[in-house]
């Protein structure tokens, strides 16, 4: 299986047989990594020698409007090797996630990502924001407006939604993760992902007031303040 596949791409190819580096100009095309969506290539500039190839510019459009900078290594030996860093900017939450929730989460993820390791087993490290992140129709959420008694848990805006995270083949941690709704909730902690089950822990935040339908949650359960929140 290729590391990957290059096709309908228009540029230039200098070669310099002293030092045997050829360097690359592209613009146009798409680029398919297996066991990743096809991306199109904006802007491509790199180098390459022998059974390596340097990646020093790279624009990408991926999922429509969303955009990855990269730059670094990759290396075409027996397996193939990469060595990747990326920028993500502008990429819908819709675009990542399955099922129910491309209809309950909403927002623009950005950040940067290391991806390193072989086609079939990267390793992805890095940190990622949303910007605009919404969450709606989640049952929990409903749950907790009834017992709040207060109709904005039913739609949660963030103010603040980030993570750093690891994944590696099926596995995916996610820490010092911060979400953060003003006026309602804070979540704050680390979570690992393995399918559909969960494990972790949390600090969960509320605004004094809050609970004051729910009888002693805040002289029993919520007794710590901090940065506004118990």
């Amino acid at each position: 299986e290729p590391a990957f596949l290059l096709k309908g791409a228009q540029g230039t190819i200098r070669p310099d047989f002293n030092t045997r580096i050829w360097e690359i100009l592209m613009k146009g095309g798409t680029v398919l990594v297996p066991n990743q969506e096809e991306v199109g290539i904006r802007e491509l500039a790199m180098r390459w020698k022998r059974s390596d190839l340097f990646i020093d510019r790279c624009s990408l459009s991926v999922f429509g409007n969303g955009s990855v900078a990269a730059a670094g290594e990759i290396g075409f030996g027996e397996e193939g090797v990469f060595d990747l860093d990326l920028e993500l900017s502008s990429i819908k939450v819709d675009d990542l996630v399955e099922g129910d929730w491309s209809d309950r989460l909403d927002g623009l993820v950005e950040g940067p990502v290391k991806v390193t390791g072989k086609p079939g087993a990267f390793l992805y490290e890095g940190e990622l924001r949303v910007k605009e992140a919404t969450a709606k129709s989640i049952p929990v959420l409903a749950l907790i407006a009834e017992y709040t008694r207060n109709e904005q848990f039913k739609q949660l805006v963030f103010s603040e939604a980030k993570t750093g995270f690891r994944r590696e083949g099926d596995v995916v941690e996610l820490n010092d993760l911060v979400l953060q709704s003003d006026g309602l909730v804070r979540v704050e902690g680390d979570i690992t992902i393995l399918g559909e089950s969960l494990e972790g822990i949390c600090r969960v935040g509320v605004t004094p007031g809050t609970l004051r339908w729910i009888p002693g949650a805040e002289r029993q359960v919520f007794t710590e303040s901090k940065d506004g929140f118990l």
